[in-house]
C-alpha cells in the first residue's frame, strides 16, 4: 500500500509487540541457523564502501547534536579502563623506563606517584597546605643520591627542607 499522507497505519504499537511475541520461542533449525552464520561472518567491505563510510561518519563527528546523541548514549556508563593498571605497560615494562638511570625531575615524579602527597613535616611535624599553587610539604632524599628506594625519602616542609639540604650537601642555594 503506498503513502498516503494523512492517513494512520494500519499497524499500530500493540500489532508490532505481537508481532515480536510470536517471534520467542520460536524453532530455527539448524541449517537456518548456519546459513544465517555464514552469512554474517567474514562479510568483506570494498575499499570504496569503506572509505564513503570514513567520509560519512567524520562529517558526522564535526555536528554538534551528533556529538552530543553519543554523550547522552554513554552518560553513567563506567569507563573500560578505570581502575585498572596496565602491568605490560607500567614502569620495568615500559619502553622508556630508565631504572637507576633517572634524572632529579623522573625520580620525584615517581616517587610522588607511589607515596603520594606528604601531608605533614617529619621534622617540626607541620601539617601541608598550598602556598599559592605549590604545596608546602616536599619529598626530601636522605642519601642525596636519588635512587628508587622508598625508605631513601621523608616529608620535610619547605623550611626544613632548605635547612637539611644546606647541612647535608655542598650546594650553595641563594636565597
Amino acid at each position: 500500500m503506498p503513502f498516503q499522507k494523512g492517513h494512520k497505519s494500519f499497524r499500530t504499537k500493540q500489532s508490532y509487540k505481537l508481532q515480536g511475541q510470536k517471534m520467542i520461542g520460536r524453532f530455527v533449525s539448524q541449517a537456518t541457523r548456519e546459513k544465517i552464520k555464514l552469512k554474517a561472518t567474514g562479510r568483506k567491505f570494498s575499499k570504496e564502501f569503506k572509505e564513503a563510510d570514513s567520509k560519512r561518519v567524520k562529517e558526522l563527528w564535526k555536528k554538534k547534536w551528533y556529538r552530543n546523541k553519543l554523550v547522552k548514549a554513554h552518560l553513567g556508563q563506567k569507563a573500560w579502563n578505570k581502575g585498572k593498571k596496565f602491568v605490560q605497560i607500567s614502569e620495568k615494562n615500559h619502553w622508556n623506563w630508565k631504572g637507576d638511570k633517572v634524572g632529579y625531575h623522573g625520580v620525584h615524579s615517581w616517587i610522588r606517584k607511589l607515596l603520594g602527597k606528604p601531608n605533614s613535616c617529619e621534622h617540626c611535624g607541620g601539617e601541608g597546605r598550598y602556598n599559592g599553587s605549590k604545596w608546602s610539604i616536599h619529598w626530601a632524599n636522605k642519601s642525596q643520591k636519588y635512587l628508587r628506594d622508598l625508605t631513601d625519602w621523608m616529608a620535610l616542609c619547605v623550611k626544613c627542607h632548605r635547612r637539611y639540604d644546606r647541612k647535608n650537601t655542598n650546594i650553595i642555594i641563594n636565597q
